[in-house]
């Protein structure tokens, strides 16, 4: 095994074009990010809510005259009866003393929103607050980088004829298994520390200054065991199946079932609970423990079948 691994590390460090799957990678699932840090970033807004249609509101703003007209200046939501004034508006009727007197009314609101929520304005650290949480629970991009990167890893052995050259030298099939394991599992290892620091970095720098390391560090570690788990699984479909993309659509199938049932799949659920103590620490060992254990129970039985496959395989 010592053999294989070494031989593998210095194959993969040396490989231009690992280096930049890796990247590509890295950076699709720092993009991924993005899109939940967006939703939940919080937007200044300003909202009257006058429970219905309010004709000396809009004939107020109306008069100001504003580009673009009343609507895209004071647009009033049926549903939620009520007015949402634009900024541009905002901005003019602060300036207005004759008009001050709308911003003075009862039902003014001046709030931050993160839909569907709202925050008073005082409230300045809402984001920080989510993204604690909310960055390292943005783990999609991070399970469709997974295989990519296992059929990569592993499909590659097969047309580059690896693991026939291997059998060939006396290598036993075990030890080619677990030696090309070991590497993967240090590459994968290494990857989602990147995103995971990237993401806090370029997504929330504030979030360290504000709760301290401790949190951000338990968050790491759930999430890289959680990463892992995904991982375990992936490695299993490239070995078994020598066509890399049959093993890429039929691991990719297996994980969006997951994901359409991940809130009645118990490895989910121990994701969430080890993340939702991230921030205060109170049980989050507790937590983590069993998400510990199903991701080596993942691996073992990965490895096992991978193993298995190998040992019986005839490799031309």
């Amino acid at each position: 095994m010592g053999r294989v691994f070494k031989s593998e590390l210095y194959s993969m460090a040396h490989s231009r074009l690992f280096w930049i799957v890796a990247a590509l990678l890295i950076m699709f699932t720092v993009l991924t990010v993005s899109i939940g840090v967006a939703y939940h970033q919080p937007s200044e807004r300003f909202y009257f809510l006058t429970g219905g249609r309010d004709p000396e509101l809009e004939a107020a703003v109306y008069e100001l005259d504003l580009m673009g007209g009343l609507e895209n200046h004071l647009y009033y939501w049926e549903g939620r009866r009520e007015y949402q004034l634009s900024p541009t508006a905002y901005a003019v009727i602060s300036e207005l003393p004759e008009y001050r007197y709308l911003l003075e009314r009862g039902d003014f609101l001046h709030c931050y929103e993160i839909p569907p929520e709202r925050y008073d304005i005082d409230e300045s650290n809402i984001f920080e607050e989510w993204a604690v949480t909310g960055i390292l629970s943005e783990f999609a991009g991070a399970a469709i980088a997974s295989l990519f990167f296992a059929v990569f890893f592993f499909g590659r052995a097969h047309s580059h004829r690896r693991y026939i050259a291997n059998a060939m030298f006396g290598v036993k099939r075990r030890d080619i298994v677990l030696g090309r394991l070991l590497v993967y599992l240090i590459a994968c290892m290494g990857m989602i520390i990147i995103e995971t620091v990237l993401s806090i970095v370029i997504y929330a720098p504030r979030v360290p200054e504000l709760y301290g390391y401790a949190p951000i560090l338990r968050g790491i570690v759930a999430q890289l065991t959680f990463g892992l788990f995904f991982c375990g699984i992936a490695f299993v479909f490239p070995v078994l199946i020598k066509k890399s993309v049959i093993a890429f659509f039929v691991s990719g199938f297996i994980l969006t079932r997951s994901f359409t049932y991940s809130e009645s799949i118990s490895i989910f659920n121990m994701y969430y609970d080890a993340i939702d103590r991230t921030v205060t620490g109170e049980g989050f060992f507790t937590a983590y423990l069993p998400l510990l254990a199903c991701t080596i129970a993942a691996f073992a039985v990965a490895t096992a079948a991978s193993v298995l496959y190998m040992q019986r395989a005839r490799l031309k």
